[in-house]
């Protein structure tokens, strides 16, 4: 294939600019967007008591009716257990979800904005039969709702 001279002249400015403006700093803002802050101190190998003193300071847990976590009672495969976690309380700010026997017993932390229903679905990792408690952050207090699930095929290792 045969280029004539104003394409070759076309893609070398191009990729000219492009290495040009990541050395510069251009591209630097629009990769950042796509970075997340991650807590990492929270998602340790960590009890799962220490895991909660970590995510509520030490606060007691209030349990809600106005939490709902649709979740199977026999996981088949612990590496795939979906879940639904849905919750009418009002001004809730997050919603996190730890799986009690995980070596990482926080699976997920999710950030709530006040004007969106806050119903979420996702799919967790557990490595034994264990109970998955869902706390949601509202008003300053945290309420948790949980169930116990029976994995049949482990899915951390297992």
């Amino acid at each position: 294939m045969t280029q004539t001279r104003r394409q070759f002249i076309k893609k070398s400015l191009s990729l000219g600019g492009a290495f040009l403006g990541s050395s510069l700093g251009v591209l630097k803002p629009l990769l950042a967007q796509t970075e997340t802050r991650w807590p990492i101190s929270k998602f340790a190998h960590l009890t799962y008591q220490t895991a909660l003193k970590r995510i509520t300071g030490g606060q007691p847990l209030i349990p809600s009716k106005d939490i709902t976590l649709t979740i199977p009672r026999i996981a088949e495969n612990g590496a795939l257990v979906p879940f639904t976690v849905s919750s009418t309380l009002d001004m809730a700010e997050s919603v996190f979800i730890l799986v009690k026997n995980n070596p990482v017993p926080l699976i997920a932390r999710f950030t709530l904005s006040p004007q969106i229903n806050s119903q979420l679905s996702a799919r967790l990792k557990m490595a034994e039969t264990s109970d998955v408690v869902s706390i949601v952050l509202a008003n300053g207090h945290y309420y948790y709702t949980d169930k116990t699930v029976k994995v049949t095929l482990g899915g951390c290792g297992g």
